[in-house]
């Protein structure tokens, strides 16, 4: 059933934000709310006080907030597509988000990014790409680690070729990654 948001968005914009603030435990209360809300079509003021209680709370109530960010991040993909010019409109700062999935659901990142890199070509603001493409290194998985990164520098050099002011990535492994590949509990200098 659609709900008429428009009538709700002067009443609601921040309420879930600044409740959530005052009362931390109401927010297995208000989550159906939001699930709710995320089955409308992107409305801003809404979906930015979604986005900011995802950050704030995915480290608590990650089983709620990984799908809710998923599910933001696709209706903002599905708005931008069918409103061309609205694309730079967009504020996101995902990336405490992006990390905390990095570490807890790699599998994930790689979707999410792509979506980020698309919302970035349409002139969304998406943070800071060095964070959100350097976020691979925290898959502890080796061959998944390795395979995200090469994904990651192909999206990357998408970003460049547009943009070639873009900030640089390091792609370097850190000393002690590669000391644990080899084995080595000794540095390598």
């Amino acid at each position: 059933m659609m709900i008429n948001i428009q009538i709700y968005v002067a009443v609601l914009h921040g309420i879930f934000w600044k409740l959530l603030s005052k009362n931390p435990d109401e927010f297995d209360a208000i989550s159906p709310y939001i699930s709710l809300f995320l089955e409308q079509p992107y409305r801003k003021n809404i979906y930015d006080d979604i986005a900011r209680i995802i950050k704030e709370w995915i480290e608590k109530k990650p089983e709620k907030c990984t799908p809710w960010f998923e599910k933001l991040l696709s209706n903002i993909a599905i708005y931008v597509k069918t409103n061309k010019q609205e694309g730079r409109n967009i504020w996101l700062m995902p990336e405490k988000i992006i990390n905390y999935i990095a570490y807890h659901h790699p599998e994930k990142l790689e979707t999410l990014i792509e979506q980020l890199v698309d919302l970035w070509i349409e002139g969304s603001y998406i943070g800071n790409p060095k964070s959100l493409f350097e976020s691979y290194k925290g898959i502890a998985n080796a061959g998944l680690k390795k395979a995200t990164r090469t994904r990651f520098k192909s999206l990357y050099s998408k970003m460049k070729n547009l943009n070639p002011r873009l900030v640089q990535v390091d792609w370097k492994e850190a000393k002690a990654e590669k000391k644990a590949e080899l084995g080595r509990p000794f540095d390598l200098d």
